[in-house]
């Protein structure tokens, strides 16, 4: 885990102690749980994995079943801007799998399902705190889907890109082009590479 990831980690950390039984986190895009451990370390968050990936989706409900983590609730489908079947790539590489448009020929496919993040809201009856979205490329589509509950999010955290307020479709607390500049949104830098 590189030092930004960390750094990220506890930051998530340290803003679900802060905010109690009202600390909500999304991790879309889980894995194996990395993000997701260290925040269901807070016994009073309420954390939300997100991984469409069938072997990374395995590997993380173990972890969380291995550390006891009562406080996730695992969710098997990706996310996007609309309720639909997406292609993912399933290569050995569980980390780098991604939503395709057209698949390569040395692609191997699997089709998930999708749904959006207000869709998710809506369902569960929540509003989440802090975001991180790491899908590989996808996550502008993420973001369009996350329209209605993303202007109270305090926390915004984008593993690939940083996007324009407004000229993206992305607009977060109602905010105008001119306010861009303070907004809580963190840009994904690799800082080490393990492997």
């Amino acid at each position: 885990m590189g030092t930004y990831d960390y750094n990220n980690i506890n930051f998530i950390k340290l803003l679900l102690k802060k905010l109690g039984q009202s600390g909500v986190f999304f991790d879309v895009g889980s894995n194996i749980g990395s993000y997701t451990l260290v925040a269901s370390e807070v016994a009073t968050a309420n954390v939300f994995a997100f991984e469409p990936g069938r072997t990374a989706f395995s590997a993380l409900k173990k972890n969380i079943e291995l550390n006891n983590r009562s406080n996730v609730k695992l969710l098997n489908f990706a996310v996007s801007d609309q309720e639909s079947v997406l292609m993912l790539t399933n290569g050995q590489e569980i980390s780098t799998n991604k939503v395709v448009n057209q698949p390569k020929i040395s692609h191997k496919i699997v089709h998930v399902k999708s749904k959006t993040l207000d869709q998710v809201c809506r369902e569960y009856d929540v509003q989440p705190n802090i975001v991180k979205i790491d899908v590989e490329g996808h996550d502008l589509k993420v973001l369009k889907g996350f329209r209605e509950f993303i202007k109270d999010t305090d926390v915004l955290f984008e593993g690939n890109h940083v996007y324009n307020n407004g000229s993206d479709g992305i607009n977060l607390r109602g905010e105008r082009a001119a306010n861009a500049p303070h907004r809580n949104v963190f840009k994904g830098n690799v800082i080490e590479n393990n492997g």
